[in-house]
């Protein structure tokens, strides 16, 4: 059973400046309809090395010995920077004769959701799996020494390193990009490879017609879900009663070896009432979903909450000066009301399934002394 996911969108990106009467029409492009594919992308290189990329956000190269490249897509859309220190890995992994893993990556999995990649040096095994919220899980079979994350002192993002389950003869461990700190995740001992992914059975979705996950408040950065024996084809998710957009909000991987449905929320998701933070997932019907993004100077997506609408801000506070006690993401994730010092308000929106006689999208937008309305339609 395959579920691959394709969506026939329509993106209109739009200009506004604030505080004028008229838009030119040079400030409305037509509404095009292509495939959205926002997903990780995956490519392997003829020396071995294999990058992986998640459009506006990372780009990660693991070669020879590890991680040797980590390029911020948000800060840095161009990757002209890598993060990691010269000559060395993100993280590095040694093996019980203080020898570092030296060997060609070996792709094991790739999907717009997660991508998994090992390296086998006898008797240690080191298996990397990247998700498309920046969440890399590290599991290692064998004696082993970790260290990381190894920054270029200059940098301004974060990465964090946060242990799951250590013991002699294995290791898990959770890498964060673009954070100064872990998440509170709930303790586990059964399967520490899933610490951190929120699951739930899909055997009551017959008699339901739906189910529903909700993380627990420690998990605030790009929330992974799972819904275990799925039976219900490509899905359809909402969060508080909001219809998602497949690309935009998240992207899904059904995992057919196991009968799993994982999905990568691609927002952080601050801390709140049960109610906001559930996820329905249901099978898919065919129905318009609008979802509007604000995009800044470089066309790079700002952080808005797809419920609320307002915009998400991570402190991306180092470890030791949380402002408060408790789990430090818990503190450093909020919503405030949108701002900006742009004059220029760019908006894009993306309408997936759209009806019959679909001819545009109309922007409203209200500022101080002045409403400014503008239709963006298809040809």
């Amino acid at each position: 059973m395959s579920l691959p996911p394709i969506y026939r969108i329509i993106l209109i990106g739009i200009a506004v400046l604030l505080g004028l009467g008229a838009a030119s029409s040079t400030l409305q492009p037509p509404a095009v309809a292509q495939v959205l594919n926002r997903g990780l992308h995956v490519q392997t290189g003829p020396d071995g090395q294999i990058d992986v990329v998640m459009p506006y956000r990372f780009a990660l190269t693991f070669s020879a010995h590890g991680i040797s490249a980590w390029r911020d897509l948000r800060r840095d859309p161009a990757g002209n920077h890598n993060l990691v220190v010269s000559d060395s890995v993100l993280v590095q992994v040694q093996t019980s004769a203080n020898q570092p893993i030296t060997t060609t990556p070996m792709l094991m999995h790739s999907s717009p959701v997660r991508a998994q990649i090992t390296y086998t040096t006898a008797p240690t095994t080191v298996t990397y799996e990247v998700w498309a919220g920046g969440q890399i899980a590290i599991s290692v079979n064998g004696q082993a020494t970790i260290s990381g994350p190894h920054l270029t002192p200059d940098t301004s993002s974060g990465a964090f390193l946060q242990p799951v389950a250590i013991t002699p003869s294995s290791q898990h461990w959770l890498l964060f990009l673009d954070a100064w700190a872990g998440e509170a995740l709930p303790k586990t001992t059964t399967a520490p490879s899933l610490a951190g992914i929120a699951s739930t059975s899909g055997v009551g979705l017959a008699a339901n017609g739906a189910v529903a996950i909700t993380p627990s408040n420690g998990i605030v950065r790009y929330p992974r879900l799972r819904v275990r024996n799925w039976t219900g084809g490509a899905p359809s998710v909402q969060r508080a009663g909001v219809t998602l957009t497949p690309g935009i909000d998240y992207v899904t991987e059904y995992d057919e070896a196991t009968g799993d449905l994982i999905i990568q929320y691609l927002h952080l998701l601050p801390p709140g009432s049960t109610s906001t933070r559930t996820f329905t997932i249901r099978p898919a019907q065919s129905e318009p979903v609008l979802a509007l993004t604000i995009l800044d100077a470089n066309g790079t997506p700002r952080p808005i909450d797809p419920v609320t609408g307002m915009l998400i801000i991570d402190a991306d506070l180092p470890a030791a000066s949380s402002p408060a006690p408790g789990p430090l993401t818990t503190k450093d994730v909020f919503q405030i009301p949108y701002i900006q010092t742009d004059p220029v308000l760019r908006l894009q929106a993306t309408v997936t399934d759209p009806p019959s006689g679909f001819d545009g999208v109309r922007f409203t937008v209200n500022g101080p002394g002045f409403t400014q309305t503008i239709d963006d339609t298809t040809a």
